[in-house]
C-alpha cells in the first residue's frame, strides 16, 4: 500500500456525539486495508478518512483530519454553506425576490457549479 501514513503519525479525531471528547490519536500500524490507532479498538480507512464502526461503535462514521485546523475549515465550510443555503429557502421559499434578475441568477448557478438555467422560449 503507498500511503502518506506512518506509525507515530498524529490525527484528529473530532469530538462525536454528546459525550464524545476530541482528541489526537497516534498510528501504531498500516495495513494493506486499515489504518490502526494505538488504543487498540479503532482503525480507520486511509481512502475516506472514516472511522470502521467495528472496533469502535462510538467512533461509527467520524471522519478524521490530518490537524485540528484542517477539521475546522472543513467543518465551517459545510456550516457556511448549510445557513447560506437554508437562508434562501426560509427567506424567500418558492417566490423569487423581486428585486433579482435572471442573469444574477445564472452567476449564481454557474457560482455553485450547477448548469445554466434553459429559459422557456
Amino acid at each position: 500500500m503507498d500511503s502518506c501514513f506512518h506509525v507515530g503519525m498524529e490525527l484528529y479525531v473530532p469530538a462525536q456525539g454528546r459525550y464524545g471528547n476530541e482528541r489526537m490519536a497516534k498510528v501504531s500500524s498500516v495495513g494493506r486495508r486499515w489504518v490502526y490507532f494505538d488504543d487498540g479498538q479503532s482503525r480507520f480507512d486511509p481512502k475516506t478518512m472514516k472511522v470502521d464502526g467495528v472496533y469502535s461503535r462510538r467512533l461509527s462514521d467520524v471522519r478524521l483530519e490530518l490537524s485540528r485546523d484542517a477539521y475546522l475549515e472543513r467543518y465551517n465550510l459545510e456550516a457556511a454553506w448549510f445557513s447560506t443555503r437554508r437562508g434562501i429557502a426560509d427567506m424567500w421559499g418558492a417566490q423569487a425576490p423581486t428585486d433579482l434578475t435572471l442573469e444574477k441568477i445564472q452567476q449564481v448557478r454557474a457560482l455553485v457549479g450547477l448548469p445554466p438555467f434553459e429559459p422557456k422560449k
